[in-house]
């Protein structure tokens, strides 16, 4: 009896040991030159990144940094192989992380010049990839291009879920980050990254199958895009190529995020740029600032239905090209968009978009090229509460370039929106009346928003089309502060903060202030005071 308990004991304790086994370590650092290291520690490191192996959930790679930075080819240091990081388990992702020692704690340059790839990392499931050290983005990805398509050239390329970026640093690449595949993935987080100099198709795409709110979480990044242009004799920007900041689908939070653009001689490789190029539903999107590229705000892709978007406390910047809230493109593709709904502009502030059409929506289609389009139905529209600064266009909603019989302005609330003067229209929507039409120059029936607000708003500063003014409402301002509709109800259903873009609370009761930020009305300290004594 008692030899059976001791062979019991020896095996549960074998059980219990393989279980609380700790996560293994491992090193990298290509200042090294023995190749046979098995990555135990820092003097025994993997000296190129085909070497790591016997990697399993719960471990940590450490890549070292050097005392201030080290490079690492992708030819020699990868042997021109993507590195493929190995798959982590549920509760026990693989992570890859910047050395946080010293000696090691410095920036890790992945260098591809001259090389075609398709990425430099691939990751799979449950992994975490995280250049930080102390709140410093170590890890640098640079050089990266690929002959063959723009599509192509990625820093970090990957179709797993349940997998977090962060501290990445990307610059000189056709693109930075791809997520996602054909088969969709879940919860996977893009944080405190930048992406500059990207000059291919897309800065950032995250495409996924999975329609549910906040599966892709992309936040607190920098984006500068390179694009080539040129402009016509009115100062309309033509010829214009690079690429879209964003490429997302279903599920996708954008948040906290700042795009931009500049001119550069990057060669056009015939991307059309837009800021956010998307389609599907459960979209939310906040407190971003978008200097937008010379193309739409947003482009949205068919993908049959446009559902649950809000888009809010944003602001928009731009020079001198045109505003398209929302803008439904279906020419050249397959699927068509069937129904619009739920879709949510609140609480936000655009500025000098004075030339073009500013649409919240619109179809281009031509029913003789592509027999399969369509027109949607169109419900639960709404655009509250935002600015419209220097704007151009004859209208904010246009309905289709031919007759749309499945709408009617009762499926659409319009209503507080502040729209300065030389802001064309930006008041009114209009579906189109006859076909064929002119898409430069549409004749549309009109209706208007009941209660004009035509005044323009005091800002803290603003100089058109600059960078660095700032669009917080004046203490003095009046046309945009107490002007707008309280939205606490709408928010709550919504699921969304009353906050601004600076997390003020906005008020519970009484007017809201109109734009991305509620007015910080200078409040004047109480006067004749006195200290009364203690009571005894």
């Amino acid at each position: 009896m008692k030899r059976h308990f001791c062979i019991y004991y020896i095996l549960i304790l074998g059980i219990v040991c393989q279980i609380s086994a700790p996560a293994a370590v491992r090193y990298v650092d290509n200042s090294l030159t023995n190749s046979a290291n098995n990555g135990i520690s820092w003097a025994n490191a993997w000296t190129n990144f085909q070497s790591v192996s016997g990697v399993s959930g719960g471990d940590t790679i450490y890549i070292s940094g050097g005392s201030t930075s080290k490079v690492y080819s992708y030819a020699a240091d990868f042997s021109g192989t993507t590195w493929n990081i190995p798959s982590g388990t549920i509760n026990n992702p693989v992570s890859v992380r910047i050395g946080q020692d010293v000696g090691h704690n410095g920036v890790a340059i992945f260098d591809a010049t001259s090389t075609n790839l398709d990425s430099i990392f691939t990751f799979q499931s449950y992994q975490l990839i995280s250049g930080n050290y102390n709140g410093a983005t170590n890890f640098l990805f640079r050089n990266i291009s690929h002959t063959a398509s723009r599509d192509y050239g990625h820093a970090i390329n990957g179709a797993g879920a349940h997998t977090t970026i962060e501290y990445c640093a990307v610059t000189n690449a056709q693109n930075g980050f791809k997520v996602g595949g054909s088969g969709g993935l879940s919860d996977v987080e893009i944080r405190y990254c930048s992406l500059v100099s990207i000059y291919g198709d897309h800065a950032l795409q995250a495409n996924t199958g999975n329609a549910v709110l906040d599966d892709i979480r992309l936040h607190h990044l920098y984006i500068l895009t390179d694009v080539n242009n040129t402009t016509n004799g009115a100062g309309q920007y033509i010829d214009m190529g690079g690429p879209d900041s964003f490429q997302v689908g279903s599920g996708c939070t954008i948040h906290d995020t700042i795009t931009d653009h500049r001119f550069s001689s990057y060669p056009n490789l015939g991307q059309h740029p837009d800021n956010i190029q998307g389609g599907g539903n459960h979209m939310r999107i906040y407190n971003n600032t978008f200097y937008s590229p010379p193309g739409a705000v947003f482009s949205n892709l068919p993908d049959d239905r446009l559902y649950d978007w809000v888009i809010w406390n944003n602001q928009f910047i731009n020079a001198n090209t045109n505003f398209n809230v929302t803008r439904v493109f279906e020419s050249g593709y397959v699927s068509v968009v069937n129904v619009i709904s739920n879709f949510y502009w609140l609480n936000n502030t655009i500025v000098d978009f004075p030339i073009g059409i500013s649409q919240v929506w619109q179809q281009i289609i031509n029913p003789a090229q592509y027999p399969y389009t369509n027109q949607p139905i169109v419900t639960n529209y709404v655009v509250q509460n935002n600015i419209f600064y220097n704007t151009g266009g004859e209208m904010v909603i246009g309905f289709g370039s031919y007759r749309n019989s499945k709408f009617s302005k009762e499926n659409i609330l319009f209503s507080s929106n502040l729209t300065t003067p030389g802001s064309k229209g930006a008041t009114r929507a209009g579906f189109a009346t006859s076909a064929p039409l002119s898409y430069i120059n549409p004749s549309y029936a009109y209706w208007y928003q009941s209660v004009s607000l035509t005044n323009a708003p005091t800002w803290v500063s603003h100089t058109s089309y600059a960078r660095n003014s700032d669009l917080h409402l004046a203490a003095t301002d009046s046309a945009a502060t107490t002007r707008g509709t309280n939205l606490t109800s709408l928010f709550s259903s919504l699921g969304i903060p009353t906050a601004d873009k600076d997390g003020v609370l906005r008020p519970t009761t009484g007017s809201w202030d109109i734009g991305a930020y509620q007015n910080k009305k200078a409040i004047s300290p109480p006067v004749n005071l006195r200290v009364s004594p203690p009571k005894n």
